[in-house]
């Protein structure tokens, strides 16, 4: 499965997933509309009753224009929360570009959301069968969140006590290392197709196939499974 196949198959294959899922269909726009709507927006707006109706109008639209049923309103609202975490990233970066510390943090914040839409995206892509709301990845653990958390009162202690220890450059690193290891995950992902599910398996079934191809020809975590 070679990168020139992959970005034919990869575009066909989401407007086909687009078309004919409502789940991935109303999840793309309701990640879509306040991100963009966000990050365009809020920038000129100066006022705290202003950001409010604004939030509120993003509200009323994805819930009365965007298609949602009693089964797709946990894509709908993470897929949202998501969007509204990525546009406000962009939007505080460009508000406090001279702020170093505020641009990184805004960095990770836009590569935190953007990883958990990707994994609901990409599964839907490859995978629609497993495609749950659990898919979107943000229960994926108690350690995950405390983790994740510690990091954050981490990074913003530190920008206090020293606000001059931030670097553009080991930043600029940081954004490399996110990209990359994006890409390379998100490959695995195709590679493995129907293969790969965030269900952690302890038995191997019947129809499970081993995927020797692609990234995994070259680094694979050999466990055997009864």
């Amino acid at each position: 499965m070679s990168l020139c196949w992959l970005s034919h198959a990869i575009p066909k294959r989401f407007w086909s997933i687009l078309w004919v899922d409502c789940r991935v269909r109303s999840a793309v726009l309701t990640f879509l509309f306040p991100n963009c709507s966000i990050s365009l927006v809020e920038p000129h707006l100066h006022s705290l009753l202003l950001t409010l109706l604004h939030h509120v109008l993003l509200v009323f639209i994805c819930l009365f224009f965007v298609p949602m049923s009693r089964n797709r309103w946990k894509f709908n609202f993470q897929s949202f929360l998501l969007g509204v975490v990525n546009g406000w990233s962009i939007a505080f970066a460009l508000v406090h570009s001279s702020r170093l510390h505020t641009v990184t943090f805004c960095i990770y914040a836009y590569f935190f959301s953007l990883f958990h839409f990707s994994e609901f995206l990409m599964t839907a892509l490859t995978n629609v069968e497993s495609l749950r709301p659990d898919s979107f990845l943000l229960n994926h653990s108690p350690a995950y969140w405390t983790a994740a958390i510690c990091s954050w009162i981490e990074f913003w202690t530190r920008a206090w006590a020293f606000p001059t220890f931030c670097s553009l450059y080991v930043s600029s690193i940081g954004v490399c290392c996110c990209i990359f290891g994006e890409f390379f995950r998100k490959l695995a992902m195709c590679h493995a197709s129907v293969g790969f599910t965030h269900q952690i398996a302890v038995r191997r079934h019947k129809d499970h196939q081993l995927c020797t191809q692609g990234v995994y020809a070259f680094s694979r975590l050999n466990i055997g499974l009864p």
